[in-house]
């Protein structure tokens, strides 16, 4: 049985590691860049708000939280998803390709069209 499982994770990690390299291809095929985020990035932790890491959130079957510091409501996978693309920007930026000050602050800032970088 924990050889099944063992070969489970095995053909996972092929699919996404295919996946990921299909879509650097694509990206240079139509002049996009890819960032990768870390994978132990606390992304669903951070309070897109203020910055709080709030480390009880490691539990999977939170879904919803208050931060404690700035008392902001937050789905655990839409605050991940603004987490992301903050830090993704944050890494383009570093890399010292030419972009503007990129930074999504608000929930309501989801709602415009991001810009093609």
């Amino acid at each position: 049985m924990e050889q099944d499982s063992t070969l489970s994770r095995v053909v996972a990690d092929a699919s996404w590691s295919k996946f990921v390299s299909m879509l650097e291809y694509k990206g240079k095929w139509y002049g996009r860049d890819i960032i990768k985020v870390p994978t132990f990035y606390p992304s669903s932790q951070l309070c897109s708000t203020c910055g709080y890491q709030n480390k009880e959130i490691k539990n999977l079957s939170i879904r919803k939280w208050v931060c404690p510091k700035c008392g902001t409501t937050h789905s655990r996978d839409h605050n991940a998803s603004i987490n992301i693309l903050n830090k993704g920007l944050d890494i383009l930026k570093a890399r010292t390709l030419p972009v503007s000050s990129l930074r999504l602050d608000s929930v309501e800032s989801l709602n415009e069209k991001p810009p093609l970088l």
